[in-house]
């Protein structure tokens, strides 16, 4: 499904002919964006929101059964690392905890990519709403404010 996501995507970024684009992905749809995103022309930047990318980690820690390496972000970290990135947790998560975006972002930096990682008092499912008009904006601090 991620080759579904990329014609679209594609197709859509030419039709319109968008100079760039910033993908966004909350949950398991960061997952998605992160394997998306190679292919992605003239992309930008991307942005995960509680996002579920080091499934295979996640996994392990709550007991639940582990064969993801295929499509776990972390597990292809190499594919991304030279996109620019913002991975937003929420301090008052309790399904995607903070470690595991932080330690994707970090892991990102350590192989010389441009992440940043920024924890937010929000729940897996609550005050992304209100948060978001702040959120949006944010960017790595390698990233210029006006590409």
């Amino acid at each position: 499904f991620i080759t579904a996501y990329e014609v679209l995507l594609n197709r859509i970024i030419n039709e319109y002919d968008f100079r760039q684009v910033t993908l966004v992905g909350f949950s398991g749809g960061a997952s998605i964006v992160l394997g998306v995103a190679p292919k992605v022309e003239r992309l930008a930047l991307v942005k995960t929101v509680a996002g579920y990318i080091m499934r295979a980690s996640l996994n392990r820690s709550k007991g639940v059964p582990t064969n993801y390496a295929q499509t776990d972000p972390f597990s292809n970290i190499q594919n991304v690392v030279s996109i620019p990135q913002v991975h937003f947790s929420g301090s008052r998560d309790r399904v995607i905890p903070t470690a595991f975006v932080r330690e994707f972002s970090n892991k990102v930096n350590e192989l010389g990519g441009c992440s940043r990682h920024i924890e937010v008092a929000s729940g897996h499912l609550s005050d992304w709403e209100q948060l978001w008009s702040r959120l949006i904006v944010e960017r790595p601090k390698c990233m210029p404010t006006n590409p």
